[in-house]
């Protein structure tokens, strides 16, 4: 978790100071960055979307995600109005840092994972005024950022809501992916197909996966994450357990993780993208982890 937090931090900064001096940037990124890496930056830069020092503005977008997604869960265990505030100023910048990339469909895919987050708290009505609290401000910055947008910087308004391409281009890739797809539906083209016929990933792991392995491969990847999700909820709304350790926090950054690599896995490549993949299957992990720790410590063990 300190790691994480240290790292998303970097890249959200990186993306500001971008954003106010490019030249900065633009020197570190020259030095850390391969040409062909740095060109790509540069040129997303000239567009006003800015990738920090990443390669890519997916790649920074998806840092700054958990960036949004550790200050989630740590204002949900905040238990003064000072800290609530400070994390709701991290929140804010957070998604002001999103905007500056242009990744419209991280942008979504995060609120609906908040609202996601919110229902399964809502349900098992956990803690009511802390709910309240995470409701608040989840408003307060989606209520910013229109205001935003709409008084200072239009030009984010028509991308993000009038391009002419919302899919950028998806569509296409999309319509040639189903007619890989429809050639060998049930065992697949290979792996690595995708990029070899089309020159590009297919922005959509699911029909990726089931062009490249077929139909029994993407059933079998789809029960997979799913049952991963189903665990961490379980765990997460299990209010004997919650109450012996204190660990909620972590337990909601896994559930916030994983419900984004399944949401951009319609738009985007995170299973075929090896750091995303790599969160993905830390966060994962630490709630079953946090599993068997919490067994070990009602038998009186220690691991």
């Amino acid at each position: 978790m300190f790691s994480n937090i240290l790292f998303s931090s970097i890249h959200i900064l990186a993306t500001y100071v971008q954003w106010l001096s490019p030249s900065t940037v633009n020197k570190i990124n020259y030095l850390i960055l391969e040409r062909s890496v740095y060109l790509v930056n540069f040129s997303q830069q000239m567009r006003g979307k800015y990738a920090g020092i990443t390669g890519q503005v997916g790649s920074n977008a998806f840092f700054i995600t958990i960036f949004i997604a550790l200050v989630i869960s740590k204002l949900y265990i905040s238990k003064t109005l000072k800290i609530r505030m400070f994390l709701s100023t991290l929140l804010l910048l957070g998604f002001y840092a999103l905007l500056l990339t242009e990744k419209r469909g991280l942008l979504l895919f995060n609120i609906i994972t908040i609202l996601f987050i919110l229902i399964i708290l809502l349900y098992k009505k956990m803690e009511l005024k802390k709910i309240k609290g995470l409701i608040i401000t989840f408003f307060i910055t989606i209520i910013t950022i229109l205001v935003w947008m709409l008084s200072i910087n239009s030009y984010l308004l028509n991308y993000y809501l009038f391009d002419e391409d919302i899919s950028t281009g998806r569509v296409d890739i999309y319509k040639r992916v189903l007619e890989m797809i429809s050639k060998n539906p049930i065992l697949g083209n290979g792996i690595g197909s995708i990029e070899e016929t089309l020159n590009i990933k297919g922005h959509n792991i699911y029909l990726q996966l089931w062009a490249e392995s077929g139909i029994f491969a993407l059933i079998i990847f789809i029960i997979l994450i799913t049952s991963f999700l189903i665990f961490s909820i379980k765990l997460l709304l299990d209010e004997k357990d919650i109450k012996n350790y204190s660990f909620l926090d972590k337990i909601l950054f896994s559930i916030y993780i994983q419900f984004i690599f399944i949401l951009y896995g319609f738009t985007g490549n995170p299973l075929y993208d090896y750091f995303i993949l790599g969160i993905y299957i830390i966060s994962t992990s630490v709630p079953y982890y946090l599993n068997v720790k919490n067994e070990s410590q009602k038998e009186g063990k220690f691991i």
